[in-house]
């Protein structure tokens, strides 16, 4: 499946950079991979006039693709094809296909030449299928994330100059440090030296520019240089819509731009991919952190509907009932979401503010203490803990953290400032000055 997959992101990459030819956003597009739906009601969802669809079949060193182009209004097929080649065909073959149907659209193919070629990046057909394995489970998150780490490192290790892969693993790192899995000053910069290199390769590989920005932002906390970096991002592809949703959210957390402003970059991201579930798992949690809760967890649930595994989007359901004040139902759906990730300390960490603010500081305490005993022996985020002893009535533990939040620039300090978790830390008296390096 990853494979097919692949081929298929590959032909999407080929025409998307097409002039005069607008191609719907991958999630949306793989939203409807496997299902009997309409074409005339996918036309309408997607906003396209025309649809490919195809299959693509293995054995052993075999491929069979084949391929229709079809009209979304009437549901007849303008086109079809079938390709039979050996594996080691499989760039040429989606080049072939990617010219052929802009040809089919279009009548001729205007630079065809520059535009038209699918970034395969590698002639290595191992490290190829490595990397699509690698990106199927990056998308999955958490405790996937390794795993795919080290199918990008085997597919360099196969083509050293593979800049995909490379941009790729470049992302699965800065999204450790994101996430508060491993230390941040170990993977941060580990992240951007490998986004220059794989800029330095093909300087047109967005997912490097926009973890180059992440990185700035997060990290380094330079906004100019990280807003410089956002531009470049969005520049090398302006419906990249990950990375405009991101933007929108960090922007609003770090103070950069209005609450208004990132609404209307994420409802955009949005529209550029409107069936992603992170997308929109992104854009519920922007709107909790200004204050529309009811319109965050509708958000979240719709996420939830697109990807029913999707861990952001379960989380953002019960962080955005514990912001809107309903602390019982965001504690009964906790113990789902601990299941779905594992225990992962964002849950955990809500779940403790959640009973702090019930009035249930013992089974806060309970919660922290679970979270400092695992932090002997595996890295967490001290934003979390920050969050689980204040809400046990533990301010001075919970200062201590923010003192490590900001020593060791865990990305997770820029939302002290917009959201509620750090309001009872915010009234410290040693607060202002901790955190003066980062907001101000």
């Amino acid at each position: 499946e990853y494979f097919a997959d692949g081929v298929t992101d590959e032909i999407m990459n080929a025409l998307s950079h097409l002039d005069g030819l607008r191609v719907a956003a991958r999630t949306s597009c793989f939203a409807f991979k496997g299902r009997r739906e309409d074409l005339r009601s996918i036309g309408e969802k997607l906003d396209v006039t025309t649809i490919l669809e195809g299959t693509v079949r293995r054995a052993g060193s075999r491929l069979r693709i084949t391929v229709q182009l079809v009209n979304a209004a009437d549901g007849y097929q303008l086109w079809s094809e079938r390709y039979d080649r050996e594996m080691t065909d499989v760039f040429e073959l989606q080049e072939e296909i990617a010219t052929t149907i802009a040809t089919r659209l279009r009548g001729t193919l205007r630079g065809e030449a520059e535009h038209g070629r699918a970034r395969s990046g590698t002639k290595n057909l191992e490290a190829y299928e490595l990397l699509l394995k690698g990106r199927a489970l990056q998308n999955r998150r958490g405790r996937f994330i390794p795993e795919a780490i080290a199918c990008f490192e085997r597919a360099i290790a196969l083509d050293p100059n593979y800049g995909q892969a490379i941009a790729w693993l470049s992302d699965s790192y800065r999204l450790k440090g994101t996430f508060g899995t491993a230390p941040f000053a170990e993977v941060m910069p580990k992240a951007r030296q490998l986004a220059e290199r794989a800029l330095a390769i093909d300087s047109g590989l967005v997912e490097a520019w926009a973890t180059l920005a992440a990185v700035e932002e997060q990290f380094e906390w330079n906004t100019a240089r990280a807003e410089a970096m956002w531009d470049r991002a969005m520049a090398a592809d302006p419906r990249h819509a990950t990375s405009r949703s991101h933007r929108a959210l960090w922007g609003f957390m770090r103070g950069v731009i209005s609450a208004e402003a990132a609404i209307a970059e994420s409802r955009r991201a949005i529209q550029d991919d409107p069936l992603s579930a992170w997308i929109r798992a992104v854009h519920s949690h922007l709107l909790g952190s200004i204050g529309r809760h009811e319109e965050s967890i509708t958000e979240a649930e719709r996420a939830i509907e697109l990807d029913a595994d999707s861990f952001m989007a379960h989380w953002n359901r019960m962080r955005g009932y514990a912001w809107a004040g309903q602390y019982q139902r965001a504690i009964d759906l906790a113990p789902s979401v601990m299941g779905i990730s594992g225990r992962h300390h964002f849950v955990l960490g809500t779940l403790a503010w959640v009973y702090g603010k019930a009035g249930k500081p013992e089974l806060a305490r309970a919660v922290y203490d679970e979270l400092e005993a695992r932090s002997r022996h595996e890295f967490l985020s001290p934003f979390w803990l920050a969050v689980a002893a204040s809400s046990a009535g533990l301010p001075d533990r919970a200062i201590e953290q923010v003192a490590r939040c900001v020593a060791e620039r865990d990305p997770l300090v820029c939302w002290g400032r917009a959201v509620p978790f750090w309001e009872a830390i915010r009234a410290h008296p040693r607060f202002a000055e901790m955190t003066r390096e980062v907001w101000d």
